[in-house]
């Protein structure tokens, strides 16, 4: 079960209406792609089964995405050990291209963090996004 999310799914993809329940019991309507409601089912399987599933960040050429994976199946329960962040319990990493092929690599947060704020560098419109994930904004 290997999910892909990027920022930019609010703004493409096909558009489906969802019911969302209030605080006060009352129902709303709201429009959302279909890839953000499996988003919202996965993290909820994430909260339900945490031993089971992992939230990993990852940033690369094409931008930030989250993937949620199966530990054991998807990721090396290892990897998850050896990496895992214990203040927000996510893995961090970095994805890269070689011969059209993807190269994913775990890293601890700090790392991951430097290469956000490198890429913001590079790409001016980021930066003022960047402290906000960095803070946990």
């Amino acid at each position: 079960m290997r999910l892909f999310a990027d920022e930019r799914d609010e703004k493409i993809g096909e558009f489906r209406e969802v019911r969302v329940k209030q605080p006060d019991g009352s129902t709303s309507k709201m429009f959302v792609t279909e890839k953000w409601l499996q988003i919202q089912k996965l993290e909820e399987l994430l909260k339900k089964s945490p031993d089971e599933y992992v939230k990993v960040n990852f940033i690369g050429p094409k931008g930030r995405r989250l993937e949620i994976l199966k530990i054991g199946d998807e990721i090396e329960s290892e990897m998850v050990r050896d990496f895992i962040d214990n203040k927000s319990n996510e893995l961090y990493g970095l994805y890269s291209f070689s011969d059209g092929e993807e190269n994913i690599h775990i890293v601890t947060k700090p790392i991951w963090e430097e290469a956000l704020q490198r890429m913001a560098d590079l790409v001016p419109f980021i930066n003022s996004e960047v402290k906000d994930i960095i803070d946990g904004s």
